[in-house]
């Protein structure tokens, strides 16, 4: 083999390696440049997922905080409605209550719950109270129940008070006490 040959083949030697040495080089590369590429995707959609989820939380807080801030809108719109619809009852009610106070089964009512005080005290000493709008009526009351009656220096809305001092005993039949009880 003479000095050509030799060159040749030791060229031939050296493209070879060379060439299987960046082949190989190249495939390093390429797998790390893929392996950086993989990373990066998996990174990226981790940080996707969790910015997904933390919307979807906010979303969801949110929602709930205007679902929660309507509701009690919704229940003090339930309230207000509720306090006129009762007033406006209560109104009626004292009309009617007054209308009532005008006939003679009001009279018949006050005389009732009077002999209902006096049967209550028995044998003891009674103050009975009639509310002062009904003071045109207490001679009337008084000859039909054969007591003293005394006009109450504090309206009660109608119907009698009794008062059994020795029991400390306060009976109240007056209209007043039954429409707070209804109120409340």
């Amino acid at each position: 083999m003479d000095g050509n040959e030799k060159l040749s083949l030791f060229r031939d030697i050296v493209f070879e390696h060379t060439e299987k040495s960046v082949a190989e080089q190249l495939e390093s590369f390429e797998a790390s440049l893929k392996k950086v590429f993989h990373d990066h995707q998996s990174e990226k959609k981790q940080k996707d997922d969790l910015m997904l989820a933390t919307e979807k939380d906010n979303v969801r807080k949110e929602r709930n905080k205007q679902v929660a801030q309507l509701q009690l809108k919704l229940q003090r719109d339930l309230h207000k409605e509720q306090q006129k619809l009762k007033a406006e009852v209560f109104n009626q009610v004292n009309q009617k209550l007054k209308a009532f106070m005008e006939t003679d089964d009001y009279v018949n009512l006050l005389e009732r719950q009077i002999k209902q005080a006096l049967a209550i005290a028995k044998d003891e000493q009674i103050l009975i109270y009639i509310d002062p709008v009904d003071q045109d009526k207490i001679n009337e009351l008084e000859r039909r129940s054969n007591h003293k009656l005394i006009v109450s220096d504090r309206p009660f809305i109608g119907g009698i008070r009794g008062v059994i001092q020795s029991r400390n005993m306060l009976i109240d039949y007056s209209f007043l006490k039954r429409l707070e009880a209804e109120r409340d």
